[in-house]
């Protein structure tokens, strides 16, 4: 029978850990570099699972494997057994192995001035026309140069491209000539992640709680963002945004009351990635053989064409951190062609 739970984030922490321990106890064998997250012989000998099949080797008692299934939904945005076992020992190797480090890492620690702060920050600093809303239609390359058309009817001409659509959308793009087989066959195969995130405003005051329920519900997983004198935020997590629409308050509201019937929900909010023409998917989660089969091939320039995205990081992929790290990239890359 599933369960659904309710109780405080130390409690619940400390019934994942024992499955924790173990699921992720290889994390350093398989990927001691995470910066090269490839490197290790025979690295797909482990990519061919996904996170579900190990988490069902484990034999769990049902509480942890609830526990441990929602907390995997938390981190994957995606239904366990799509997302690829690699992913997980990605983020843990960023934490030298250390699951606690992860979970905080991910889940818990954020921007003093948030992340609009940083973005601004970043353009502030960059000698650039910046065009929010253009929209990029057509790219033509030659050895030599780029056109970058947009819906506008605008051409742009450029030495150097830099593309960073995710994974799900770059081989929808109209580039000419075609981009090579590794890339548009992992926008063909697509990422696993494609859960849904919900912010929800309750009426308060309430006291911080943290909740977690199976897979197979809207929300897997609800924790207290943010307490307020007469409110409080929460957040929650699913693995099918198919199953939820995160700006319908009675749908929202049915699926909190897995848990909570007594919270009066006064607002909800959420944005559907998987909708989003510019997107279709949230943070980046591989497939199962996708880390070994397509990362090289998503890294490489091709020609003129240079690509940059937090989907192909090797570094805390998904995340700002994994952008910044393969823009850093790329501009290297431009100089030293540039300059030769």
């Amino acid at each position: 029978m599933t369960r659904s739970r309710t109780g405080t984030l130390d409690g619940f922490m400390e019934l994942i850990d024992p499955g924790m321990r173990r699921l992720l106890a290889e994390t350093m064998k398989w990927i001691p570099r995470p910066d090269n997250p490839t490197a290790m012989p025979d690295l797909e000998l482990v990519d061919k699972f996904s996170v579900g099949d190990k988490l069902a080797e484990l034999q769990l008692s049902e509480d942890e494997y609830q526990a441990n299934e929602a907390a995997w939904v938390g981190h994957f945005n995606a239904p366990l057994d799509e997302g690829a076992f690699t992913n997980a020992l990605r983020w843990t190797a960023a934490t030298a192995g250390s699951w606690h480090l992860m979970h905080e890492a991910s889940a818990v620690f954020r921007l003093e001035d948030g992340t609009a702060a940083l973005v601004a920050a970043i353009a502030a600093e960059a000698d650039a026309d910046i065009r929010i809303g253009a929209e990029v239609t057509r790219i033509e390359h030659t050895p030599d140069r780029a056109v970058v058309r947009t819906a506008d009817g605008q051409a742009i001409s450029a030495r150097r491209v830099v593309i960073t659509l995710p994974q799900n959308i770059i081989g929808d793009l109209d580039i000419s000539p075609p981009l090579g087989d590794g890339k548009l066959a992992a926008s063909r195969e697509k990422t696993a992640s494609r859960g849904v995130k919900a912010w929800i405003r309750v009426r308060g005051p309430i006291d911080p709680f943290f909740a977690y329920s199976s897979a197979a519900h809207p929300l897997s997983v609800v924790r207290t963002e943010y307490l307020g004198d007469d409110d409080a935020v929460l957040v929650a997590f699913g693995a099918d945004a198919a199953r939820l629409d995160p700006n319908d308050l009675d749908a929202v509201r049915r699926a909190l009351t897995v848990w909570r019937d007594d919270l009066e929900v006064l607002e909800v909010t959420g944005h559907d990635w998987m909708s989003d023409p510019y997107s279709r998917e949230t943070w980046l989660m591989q497939r199962p053989n996708q880390l070994t089969g397509y990362l090289a091939a998503q890294q490489a320039s091709e020609g003129v064409l240079h690509f940059a995205s937090s989907d192909i990081a090797n570094l805390w992929a998904g995340f700002i951190d994994g952008a910044i790290e393969s823009a850093l990239r790329a501009s290297r890359e431009i100089t030293s062609a540039l300059v030769r």
